[in-house]
């Protein structure tokens, strides 16, 4: 299960802008438990694609 994971962050890591590639590899990292630390990168991911969706001027210039 843990190589599992391992490949599906690395695949969503080469998806996701770097900023929050960045973010996303720094939330839970002092969490030992796999499923909490699983929880608190599906929140922070969350938050931020909500943040991200809020914001249309940020929005608008990356679609630039």
């Amino acid at each position: 299960m843990r190589n599992e994971l391992q490949v599906v962050s690395a695949e969503l890591l080469r998806s996701l802008p770097q900023e929050v590639a960045e973010g996303y590899q720094s939330v839970g990292s002092s969490e030992r438990n796999l499923v909490a630390r699983a929880d608190m990168k599906i929140r922070w991911l969350e938050n931020t694609a909500l943040n991200r969706l809020a914001d249309p001027v940020k929005l608008a210039a990356r679609n630039i």
